[in-house]
């Protein structure tokens, strides 16, 4: 995994000094992984449907989240390429907050069950934004799954959106590692990490809080997290303005 990383990183910077070949091999890479990621889901969906053992299940839903995690990241590798061309247009309409958020938690249902993760959802009945549904919906998902990959099995997650002043904030609050406050300044940097989460051994590059970063100051919008403090959990903030 770190060898496949630091190759990664250093293709990257070699790619650095030519945007159009930077977008050729990110376009070639994501097509590439696309395909046999979807065979995968698929794959592994209909072997979900079989009469099986729940130990074979259990390892089929690994298979899952673990297939996920790549589509994942492979959305990241687009993602950050755009973020960092400053003409790329957003399409910006009339979004519905609690739909975006009912779609994300239909999409993450199987990492929730595998972690037994408990969740609070307090949302008013009709919350509407301007915003690109494509971005604020990957924004809020990592959010989420940040939230989810950071808590203790068991746990619980909480989803809050409330408005105020022609303002929207959503805040997703879980309790588990937590973090120090002198890793705040960072926090949103490209391949972060908080040391926590190092210790942890949970997954990820760290890219995904950087792009939504992008993508809120995009919206003209503000994010931040708190925390009290290592294994006191962590909340992050989003303010957008309301439609």
């Amino acid at each position: 995994g770190g060898r496949v990383v630091t190759m990664g990183r250093s293709i990257w910077n070699q790619l650095e000094q030519d945007d159009i070949l930077k977008s050729e091999f990110i376009s070639t890479v994501s097509h590439k992984f696309r395909t046999p990621l979807t065979h995968i889901k698929w794959s592994s969906e209909n072997l979900t449907k079989l009469n099986l053992p729940e130990d074979a299940l259990t390892d089929i839903g690994y298979i899952q989240t673990a297939n996920n995690n790549l589509v994942e990241l492979t959305n990241l590798l687009v993602n950050i390429s755009e973020t960092e061309r400053a003409s790329y247009r957003y399409n910006t309409e009339r979004l519905d907050l609690k739909r975006i958020i009912n779609e994300i938690l239909i999409e993450i249902d199987n990492q929730l069950k595998i972690k037994e993760i408990k969740l609070k959802q307090t949302l008013p009945e009709t919350i509407t934004i301007n915003g690109d549904d494509r971005r604020i919906k990957f924004a809020i998902q990592t959010l989420i799954e940040n939230a989810i990959h950071y808590s203790n099995k068991g746990g619980e997650v909480e989803i809050k959106v409330t408005e105020n002043d022609n303002k929207v904030t959503i805040a997703v609050t879980d309790h588990g590692i937590g973090m120090n406050k002198d890793e705040f300044p960072l926090l949103f940097s490209k391949f972060h990490r908080s040391k926590q989460a190092t210790l942890a051994n949970t997954e990820g590059m760290g890219i995904g809080l950087f792009i939504t970063k992008e993508i809120i100051a995009r919206h003209k919008g503000k994010i931040w997290a708190e925390s009290e403090g290592v294994g006191k959990g962590c909340t992050f903030f989003v303010e957008l303005k309301s439609n």
